[in-house]
């Protein structure tokens, strides 16, 4: 519905990827949570560049993510 008001192209967007990727990791589906990061990652550097705080606090989440499922090297 979000992507319906704001179009695909919106903050308001990759905040609400990131929220699902938040819910997913409190349901344990680990790669669901992986996914929904990501796409607000490519999302957000699109919108607000890759030097932007809000896409390195994303990328941080990410690495959680990663860590958490045991993917981290």
């Amino acid at each position: 519905m979000s992507m319906q008001i704001y179009g695909p192209m919106n903050t308001e967007i990759a905040q609400c990827m990131k929220r699902l990727g938040s819910m997913h990791i409190k349901w344990n589906d680990m790669h669901q949570a992986i996914e929904m990061q990501t796409k607000a990652i490519i999302l957000s550097e699109r919108l607000v560049g890759r030097d932007h705080p809000e896409v390195a606090e994303s990328y941080s989440t990410l690495a959680i993510y990663y860590h958490t499922c045991g993917l981290s090297e």
